[in-house]
């Protein structure tokens, strides 16, 4: 027989891995995890100072702006409140969302008839859509005003499509990109409620919405024709339906499972492989048996979906394309770190897309084999900017907006905000590195690996770091649902 002394003894032995429901050889990626977020915390605030005293070392502002910190800060401590409230307060979370919708209008009607030149994908996913309505397809016809080059799969065929069909029934006008961002981050905010609540309860899943409707890159973006909304929505789909494989085998998860990674991989592509390191969890957490036969039902519906896409590639090229042709360009980007010479001419000097490719692949890897330490340090960089930075709406208003204080702002404020939400998300990951954070603490492990091993030795930036930012507000949303444990006082 056992004692109740060596039940308690054994139980306080027990590591945080082990009380989540994992073996205990989950504990070091656990570690891994904090460590990581910890050190990228601590980089996004010292990015921030950065950003706030001399932004022309990242971004196109030059000189301080006193003025556009204070406003900054003061938007910063709002959204924290708004957050907090919206988990703690009873109902407050609507006139919450509607305030943050409202934030969204006033952007629109501020900054909706912005031009953006033709070297862009806000213009490229127009012009895209245009040309479905028009007949000519999926298609891209003049790439960036320097080449005759016919674009048929450089961009993924999801977000033209859903603008096509939104500019079909209110005109192709600064209206309709509006209408079908906004449209999209509601749903994407309701995802969020969905996946938290599944992890932490209501409250919880409230947190996420608000935080996702808060954050500024959603506010000033929604004017911007762009997928990563899109992709942030069915992204959060996928790793909802991974979470409820924990209850037991699901038909029907399972399918809508294959569904939602179709759909990210024609949305955006450079997501599909974490779908993959996704993979991973169901694999170690749930055993190999439950695993295949989720795979068994998520893997046919996944590959109907990209069917048709493939299909009509093969009858353009006569080959098999990848999910765009795009690989070409975006390593070469990375290898010589500048668009303008090796690009110019890899678009204007080839027959079609898929020649362009291959020759911009292959020239970038001779860049990369004649200088293997400058491309190494150079992805090392770029990922260390990826994760701490957050300024590319500034990017994206400086082609519209002559206001210097408003780019400040603009540029200040989402700093400020990603670094202060990842320093809450490592300091909730600290706090609760047991039950309820056991489930993100393996999803983010998972991303990260794919981060490493895949992603930075490509194109990596802001947007493609946006799932681990997801997860980041998951962590929080669950750490401001989450009871203050007082501890207990000590016996006289």
């Amino acid at each position: 027989m056992i004692s109740m002394n060596e039940q308690s003894s054994a139980v306080g032995a027990e590591t945080p891995a082990m009380r989540s429901g994992f073996p205990n050889y989950f504990d070091k990626p656990f570690r891994v995890v904090q460590i990581l977020v910890t050190i990228v915390a601590i980089g996004s605030l010292i990015g921030s100072s950065i950003v706030v005293v001399h932004p022309q070392r990242f971004i196109r502002l030059q000189g301080f702006s006193p003025l556009a910190l204070g406003g900054a800060i003061l938007a910063f401590f709002l959204a924290s409140a708004l957050w907090a409230l919206a988990a703690r307060v009873h109902r407050a979370h609507w006139w919450i969302f509607s305030f943050l919708i409202l934030a969204r209008i006033g952007v629109f009607f501020l900054f909706g008839n912005a031009s953006f030149p033709g070297a862009s994908d806000p213009s490229a996913y127009s012009l895209i859509a245009r040309n479905i309505l028009m007949g000519k397809g999926i298609l891209l016809d003049s790439f960036y005003d320097i080449t005759t080059v016919k674009f048929w799969t450089l961009y993924p065929p999801l977000y033209p499509i859903l603008l096509s069909a939104i500019y079909e029934f209110f005109g192709a006008n600064p209206f309709s990109i509006f209408f079908l961002n906004l449209f999209v981050q509601i749903l994407a905010a309701f995802s969020l409620f969905r996946l938290c609540r599944e992890l932490h309860g209501a409250k919880a899943g409230i947190a996420a919405a608000t935080i996702y409707l808060a954050w500024p890159v959603s506010i000033f973006s929604v004017i911007v024709a762009h997928k990563e909304d899109l992709a942030i929505l069915l992204f959060s789909e996928v790793v909802l339906s991974f979470l409820r494989q924990r209850r037991g085998i699901a038909l029907k998860e399972s399918m809508r499972l294959g569904i939602a990674a179709g759909l990210l991989a024609l949305c955006q592509p450079a997501w599909v492989s974490s779908v993959a390191f996704l993979g991973i969890i169901p694999l170690v957490a749930l055993g190999w048996s439950r695993t295949l036969r989720v795979a068994g039902t998520a893997v046919p519906f996944f590959a109907a979906i990209l069917l048709p896409w493939i299909v009509r590639n093969y009858v353009l090229y006569g080959t098999f394309v990848p999910l765009t042709s795009s690989y070409g360009i975006s390593l070469l980007y990375v290898a010589t770190n500048h668009f303008d010479a090796l690009n110019q001419y890899y678009l204007t000097h080839h027959a079609n897309e898929l020649v362009g490719a291959r020759a911009g692949w292959s020239m970038a890897i001779g860049v990369i084999h004649a200088h293997p330490a400058k491309y190494l340090l150079g992805r090392i960089v770029s990922l260390i900017y990826a994760l701490c930075l957050e300024t590319s709406n500034e990017v994206v208003f400086g082609t519209f907006s002559h206001s210097s204080i408003f780019l400040h702002f603009v540029a200040y404020v989402t700093q400020i905000f990603y670094a202060g939400m990842v320093a809450a998300a490592a300091h909730a990951i600290w706090r609760n590195r047991q039950q309820r954070m056991a489930w993100p603490l393996l999803i983010l492990a998972a991303l990260l690996a794919q981060m490493v091993v895949l992603g930075m030795w490509l194109e990596y930036g802001e947007r493609h770091r946006y799932a681990i930012t997801i997860l980041l507000m998951v962590c929080v949303a669950i750490n401001s649902a989450s009871p203050r444990v007082r501890a207990a006082a000590s016996p006289a």
